[in-house]
């Protein structure tokens, strides 16, 4: 069965560092810890694994025992020192960035066009036109379908954190609307999150996560209007069967993401 020793205490070491990713403007940390692993069994590359798997050895992105380097371990040197023993270098590496700091990068308004058959004040729009064969006098009316630009808000929030958003379980998030006030009182139903994107940095030390919301005042639910077969338009008489609104997004509690202080 493979043994291992760890924290040999003559080989470990470490720098203060410029940050080469340019995320840090002083410096950050890079230390090592040196650990050996005997009675590997195997050839070549075999024996690689045992080591690196080893049940007790850190994993990739776990913290330096020293909690004050807040540092973590970024890669694993291998090197054959016997034919069953491996020695092993740990590098950690720490930035001055701090965990969970949110910037909101981006904060504009768009104008968003969809369709409506009522005027702002909720009435229905009716056209008329009087046929001039037909002696009757009365007057054709329907309905009518109108380009109508909603006025939207765009947040992105973009923070440092320990694992992408589908390893923290974020990614679910996306294509739902906040289901309770969010940025502002009675904000619910408003908020849609549009996308969640992510880049790792400093080696993967840390990533960068980035989550963007749109915000519509009139909330998300579509609205659903009958349409004559012969006319393509709505009736002027048309009831609530024919004319509603329509919830087709699920819904999420936006603040458990945590991007608000």
């Amino acid at each position: 069965m493979a043994k291992l020793i760890i924290d040999i205490v003559e080989a470990n070491d470490g720098n203060y560092t410029e940050d080469v990713f340019g995320d840090s403007a002083s410096g950050v940390w890079e230390c090592s810890r040196i650990a050996t692993v005997t009675n590997i069994g195997g050839t070549g590359t075999t024996k690689l694994r045992q080591a690196v798997k080893h049940v007790d050895m850190p994993r990739i992105g776990a913290y330096h025992p020293d909690a004050s380097l807040n540092a973590k371990l970024y890669t694993i040197e291998c090197m054959s020192i016997d034919a069953d023993a491996m020695k092993l270098r740990l590098k950690y590496r720490r930035g001055n960035w701090q965990e969970g700091a949110v910037t909101i990068i981006e904060a504009d308004g768009t104008l968003e066009q969809t369709e409506t058959n009522k005027d702002y004040l909720g009435n229905v729009v009716k056209v008329g036109y009087h046929y001039p064969e037909d002696d009757s006098g009365v007057m054709t009316e329907t309905g009518v379908l109108m380009p109508k630009s909603i006025p939207q808000h765009t947040l992105v929030f973009r923070r440092k954190e320990n694992g992408s958003p589908y390893a923290l379980g974020y990614l679910p998030y996306i294509g739902k609307i906040n289901s309770i006030d969010w940025v502002e009182v009675d904000d619910a139903f408003c908020w849609f999150c549009t996308g969640i994107r992510s880049v790792g940095s400093n080696r993967a030390i840390y990533w960068e996560n980035e989550y963007t919301f749109q915000y519509n005042p009139d909330g998300w639910d579509v609205h659903a209007v009958f349409l004559d077969e012969e006319t393509g338009r709505p009736p002027i008489d048309l009831d609530s069967a024919g004319d509603k609104w329509v919830s087709i997004y699920e819904t999420a509690n936006f603040n458990l993401l945590g991007l608000l202080p």
